[in-house]
Protein backbone atom coordinates (compact mmCIF):
# COMPACT_ATOMS: atom_id res chain seq x y z
CA UNK A 1 0.00 0.00 0.00
CA UNK A 2 1.57 3.92 -0.83
CA UNK A 3 2.94 5.55 2.21
CA UNK A 4 3.93 2.26 3.79
CA UNK A 5 7.41 0.75 3.97
CA UNK A 6 7.59 -2.74 4.04
CA UNK A 7 9.86 -3.78 7.36
CA UNK A 8 13.02 -5.67 6.59
CA UNK A 9 14.81 -8.24 8.81
CA UNK A 10 17.70 -7.37 10.39
CA UNK A 11 19.84 -9.72 11.62
CA UNK A 12 22.00 -10.75 14.88
CA UNK A 13 25.52 -9.19 13.88
CA UNK A 14 28.38 -10.17 16.89
CA UNK A 15 32.14 -9.53 16.46
CA UNK A 16 34.71 -11.61 17.75
CA UNK A 17 37.10 -10.23 20.25
CA UNK A 18 39.85 -9.18 18.25
CA UNK A 19 37.65 -7.39 15.79
CA UNK A 20 36.42 -4.82 18.32
CA UNK A 21 40.00 -4.43 19.77
CA UNK A 22 41.18 -3.55 15.78
CA UNK A 23 38.24 -1.07 15.71
CA UNK A 24 39.12 0.29 18.60
CA UNK A 25 42.54 0.96 17.93
CA UNK A 26 42.08 2.42 14.66
CA UNK A 27 39.86 5.63 16.26
CA UNK A 28 43.19 6.62 17.09
CA UNK A 29 44.49 7.16 13.55
CA UNK A 30 40.74 7.36 12.04
CA UNK A 31 38.88 8.96 13.99
CA UNK A 32 35.34 8.20 11.85
CA UNK A 33 36.68 4.09 12.18
CA UNK A 34 34.05 3.10 14.44
CA UNK A 35 30.85 4.86 12.11
CA UNK A 36 32.53 3.67 9.25
CA UNK A 37 32.99 -0.03 10.14
CA UNK A 38 29.17 0.49 11.88
CA UNK A 39 28.20 1.69 8.52
CA UNK A 40 29.29 -1.93 7.51
CA UNK A 41 27.75 -3.76 9.43
CA UNK A 42 24.53 -2.12 8.97
CA UNK A 43 24.68 -3.33 5.69
CA UNK A 44 25.68 -6.77 6.22
CA UNK A 45 22.44 -6.75 8.82
CA UNK A 46 20.36 -5.56 6.14
CA UNK A 47 21.76 -8.41 3.55
CA UNK A 48 23.84 -10.99 4.94
CA UNK A 49 25.04 -11.62 1.34
CA UNK A 50 25.88 -8.54 0.41
CA UNK A 51 29.97 -8.85 0.45
CA UNK A 52 31.49 -10.90 -2.11
CA UNK A 53 32.06 -14.29 -1.34
CA UNK A 54 35.51 -15.82 -0.84
CA UNK A 55 35.57 -19.30 -2.62
CA UNK A 56 36.65 -22.31 -1.20
CA UNK A 57 36.58 -21.06 3.31
CA UNK A 58 34.05 -22.92 5.50
CA UNK A 59 32.36 -21.73 6.62
CA UNK A 60 31.67 -19.30 3.41
CA UNK A 61 32.79 -16.13 4.20
CA UNK A 62 31.97 -13.03 2.42
CA UNK A 63 33.98 -9.77 2.52
CA UNK A 64 32.29 -6.29 2.39
CA UNK A 65 34.30 -3.31 1.68
CA UNK A 66 33.46 0.31 2.04
CA UNK A 67 35.70 2.75 0.02
CA UNK A 68 37.63 5.02 2.18
CA UNK A 69 36.40 9.33 1.25
CA UNK A 70 39.46 11.45 0.84
CA UNK A 71 37.04 14.61 1.46
CA UNK A 72 34.95 13.23 4.53
CA UNK A 73 38.60 12.18 5.75
CA UNK A 74 37.03 8.79 6.59
CA UNK A 75 39.19 5.07 5.89
CA UNK A 76 38.18 2.34 3.99
CA UNK A 77 36.96 -0.70 5.86
CA UNK A 78 37.10 -4.30 5.28
CA UNK A 79 35.38 -6.39 6.98
CA UNK A 80 35.17 -10.41 6.82
CA UNK A 81 32.13 -12.19 8.24
CA UNK A 82 30.47 -15.69 8.14
CA UNK A 83 26.58 -16.43 8.80
CA UNK A 84 25.82 -18.89 11.65
CA UNK A 85 22.43 -20.19 10.47
CA UNK A 86 19.94 -22.49 12.85
CA UNK A 87 20.64 -25.61 10.13
CA UNK A 88 23.86 -25.46 11.56
CA UNK A 89 23.02 -25.90 14.71
CA UNK A 90 22.97 -22.30 15.80
CA UNK A 91 20.17 -20.69 18.18
CA UNK A 92 19.10 -18.41 15.41
CA UNK A 93 20.62 -17.01 11.98
CA UNK A 94 23.51 -14.75 13.05
CA UNK A 95 26.29 -12.98 11.50
CA UNK A 96 29.88 -13.17 12.66
CA UNK A 97 32.61 -10.56 11.96
CA UNK A 98 35.89 -12.38 12.90
CA UNK A 99 38.16 -10.08 10.81
CA UNK A 100 38.64 -6.40 9.96
CA UNK A 101 41.10 -3.75 8.39
CA UNK A 102 40.86 0.13 7.94
CA UNK A 103 42.72 1.61 5.15
CA UNK A 104 43.83 4.71 3.76
CA UNK A 105 42.04 7.20 0.80
CA UNK A 106 44.48 6.31 -2.30
CA UNK A 107 43.79 7.93 -5.90
CA UNK A 108 42.97 4.33 -7.13
CA UNK A 109 39.83 4.38 -4.62
CA UNK A 110 38.48 7.82 -5.41
CA UNK A 111 34.84 8.02 -4.59
CA UNK A 112 34.72 12.00 -4.72
CA UNK A 113 33.01 13.63 -8.04
CA UNK A 114 36.40 15.13 -8.90
CA UNK A 115 37.65 11.63 -9.66
CA UNK A 116 34.80 10.46 -12.29
CA UNK A 117 35.62 14.06 -14.35
CA UNK A 118 37.76 12.95 -17.43
CA UNK A 119 41.15 14.61 -17.46
CA UNK A 120 43.00 15.02 -20.89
Amino acid sequence: MYGEEEKQELFTVVEEEAVSDIVDAAVAQYPWADEVFQAAVWLIAKDRESGEPIPGTTPLRRLMYLRPNRLAKSPGVLVRYWVEDVTAGAAEDRIVVDWVKFYDYDDDDAVTPAAYIHKP
